[in-house]
C-alpha cells in the first residue's frame, strides 16, 4: 500500500514499484479527499484490476550452415572479421 499527500493542483504516479508486487496483487485501488478554499469536503474512489503477462519470450537462433566456402577456416581466414548477426 502507497500513501502520499498532496498540496497543490499535480499529478500522481507510482514510479518504481515492484514487478514481483504488481504481479501478486492485480487490484488498484485509489482514493482521495480534499477541502476546498471554503472548506466544502469532496472525497472520490476507484478499483481497478490488471493482468500481467509473464510468459517468457522463447529465443531463437538460426547458425549460417556455411561458414566459409569449405566450411574450414584456414590460417589466411583466421585473421578476418567473421560477420554475425545478433
Amino acid at each position: 500500500m502507497v500513501s502520499t499527500q498532496l498540496h497543490c493542483r499535480c499529478s500522481w504516479s507510482l514510479l518504481n514499484q515492484c514487478g514481483s508486487d504488481l504481479a501478486a496483487d492485480t487490484t488498484v485501488s485509489a482514493s482521495v479527499a480534499t477541502t476546498d478554499a471554503a472548506g466544502n469536503p469532496g472525497s472520490a474512489t476507484d478499483t481497478e484490476t490488471y493482468t500481467v503477462d509473464t510468459t517468457l519470450p522463447v529465443p531463437t537462433i538460426t547458425l549460417d550452415a556455411n561458414i566459409t566456402a569449405d566450411d574450414v577456416i584456414n590460417a589466411a581466414e583466421s585473421g578476418q572479421t567473421l560477420r554475425s548477426l545478433v
